[in-house]
C-alpha cells in the first residue's frame, strides 16, 4: 500500500481528510456503503470520515475518483492544489503535442500557479515547455526569452537543472543553424555529469543533440558515433524516446549512404520502441521521417538533393 498522507501537510485551520470526504460524499447524496463499493466496507469509511483511521494513497486515490475530485483537494493544502494544477497542465501540453495559443496559454498559466506556490522547480518546467513549444513553431525570438529565462532559474537548482537548460539552449542553437553554438550548449549539458551512471537520461539527450549537430553541419562520420552513444546512453537510461530519436536519425544517414537494410531495420526499431510508449512526438517523428524517406525513394535515392541534409521539419525536441 501506498504512504499515509500527513495531516501536518494541511494549513491550520484546513478540515482534517475524513471530513473533506465526507462532506463531498454528502453532496453527492452517497451513503457510506455505496462509497465504499466492493474494495472497502461502510465500517472502513466510517472511521475515515470520524478521523479513527487514516487512508493509504492507493485508499485516497480509490475514493477521490469516486468522489470526483483530484487526490491534490483532499490529500494537500492550496499549494499542493496549484502544483498539481502545474503537473497537470504540462502533461496535458505534452501529450497534447501541440503548438497553437491554447498550447502556449496553458503553460502561461502553469508557471503563473507555479510561481504562486513559489517553487522555482516546477516554474522551470513551464518555462522549459514554453521554450520547446516555441522553437517547435518557429518562434525562435520568444524562444530566445525562454531559453533565457530558463538558464536564470536553473542557476540555484542544482546540475539537473542545468542539464535541461543547456539542453534547451543547443537545440534552439541547432534551429538558428547555428552548429558551434549548439555543440557548445550541448557538451556544458554533459559536463554537468560527473558519473557516466549520473542523470543518464539527459547525457542520452546531450549525445543526440551532438549527433544532430553534426549530422546538420555534415560530419557523417561524427553523427554516426554520437548518435549511437545517444542510442546506447538512452537504452541504459530507460528511455525508449530518445533511443527512437537516435535510431531515426541513424536510418536517415544510412539511407544517405545506400545501406537500405540497415536504414530499414533502423527505422523498424525505432517504430517498435516507441509502439504504445506515451511519447507521440517520438512516434510522430519516426512517421515523418519513414514518410520522408519513402517520398524520397528510400536508400536508392542516395545522393540526390532530398537526402543531402537532415529534414529540418522532423526533427522533434525532446
Amino acid at each position: 500500500m501506498g504512504r499515509h498522507p500527513s495531516r501536518r501537510h494541511a494549513r491550520p485551520g484546513d478540515p482534517p481528510v475524513g471530513a473533506r470526504l465526507r462532506r463531498r460524499r454528502r453532496d453527492l447524496d452517497l451513503t457510506q456503503a455505496e462509497l465504499a463499493g466492493t474494495e472497502y466496507t461502510k465500517s472502513f469509511i466510517s472511521q475515515l470520515e470520524s478521523g479513527s483511521a487514516e487512508p493509504s494513497l492507493d485508499t485516497l486515490r480509490f475514493l477521490t475518483r469516486r468522489l470526483h475530485l483530484a487526490l491534490s483537494t483532499v490529500a494537500g493544502d492550496a499549494t499542493d492544489q496549484r502544483l498539481a494544477a502545474v503537473a497537470g497542465l504540462l502533461a496535458w501540453v505534452r501529450e497534447r503535442a501541440g503548438t497553437d495559443e491554447l498550447a502556449r496559454a496553458a503553460v502561461a498559466i502553469a508557471r503563473e500557479l507555479a510561481r504562486e506556490a513559489q517553487s522555482a522547480h516546477h516554474e522551470l518546467d513551464a518555462v522549459l515547455a514554453l521554450a520547446e513549444l516555441e522553437i517547435a513553431a518557429g518562434r525562435l525570438d520568444a524562444a530566445t526569452t525562454a531559453v533565457q529565462d530558463a538558464a536564470h532559474l536553473a542557476g540555484p537548482l542544482g546540475r539537473r537543472a542545468r542539464m535541461r537548460a543547456d539542453l534547451a539552449a543547443g537545440w534552439l542553437a541547432l534551429r538558428r543553424g547555428d552548429q558551434a553554438d549548439a555543440r557548445a550548449a550541448f557538451r556544458r549539458a554533459l559536463g554537468h555529469v560527473r558519473k557516466a551512471n549520473r542523470h543518464g537520461d539527459l547525457a542520452a539527450r546531450a549525445l543526440l543533440g551532438l549527433g544532430a549537430a553534426a549530422l546538420d553541419a555534415g560530419d557523417t562520420q561524427q553523427a554516426r558515433r554520437r548518435l549511437e552513444s545517444a542510442v546506447s546512453a538512452a537504452r541504459r537510461a530507460r528511455d525508449p524516446g530518445v533511443a527512437s530519436r537516435g535510431l531515426v536519425r541513424l536510418a536517415w544517414l544510412a539511407a544517405r549512404e545506400r545501406r537500405t537494410e540497415d536504414s530499414t531495420a533502423r527505422l523498424a526499431e525505432a517504430a517498435a520502441l516507441v509502439d504504445g510508449e506515451a511519447d507521440p512526438q517520438a512516434r510522430a517523428e519516426v512517421a515523418r521521417v519513414r514518410a520522408f524517406l519513402d517520398e524520397a525513394g528510400g536508400a536508392d535515392a542516395a545522393g540526390d538533393a532530398e537526402l543531402a541534409r537532415w529534414p529540418l521539419d522532423a526533427l522533434v525536441l525532446v
